[in-house]
């Protein structure tokens, strides 16, 4: 099986904040309303928050991947607002990811399903490219 987007229940969000997971830059609790995840393979991708408003482009994901989690720090761009093509590369605040770890490549297959927000109808209608070269 592939990841899916999928919305979370009242009983999952409140599962998720319970956690006590923060955003790593704002130190606020997150709390997801979609998830994107692969069942078979035990891996799951949560969106914590963007960075707020002077870095809105800037969002923390945790990544649960082979009993590990990792809290990586992504820029989203639009680079062209005509077409359906968006692009998710390393923040300028990422400070440990590299792009290079054994997950990179299940986090980025992650990434692309989540597309723009993680909602479910955005599945097929948005092409994603995911670039973790430093800038």
């Amino acid at each position: 099986m592939a990841f899916v987007n999928e919305r979370l229940t009242t009983g999952q969000r409140i599962d998720f904040k319970n956690r006590q997971i923060k955003n790593p830059i704002l130190g606020n609790v997150a709390c997801p309303r979609c998830r994107t995840i692969d069942t078979e393979k035990d891996m799951c991708l949560w969106h914590l928050g963007n960075l707020g408003r002077d870095d809105f482009n800037d969002h923390a994901f945790l990544f649960e991947w082979k009993g590990n989690e990792y809290v990586v720090i992504m820029e989203y761009s639009d680079p062209d607002p005509n077409s359906n093509l968006i692009k998710w590369s390393i923040s300028k605040y990422e400070k440990g990811f590299t792009g290079e770890e054994d997950f990179a490549d299940d986090f980025k297959d992650a990434l692309r399903t989540f597309a723009i927000d993680g909602s479910d109808h955005q599945r097929g209608e948005i092409i994603v490219d995911v670039d973790f070269r430093r800038r």
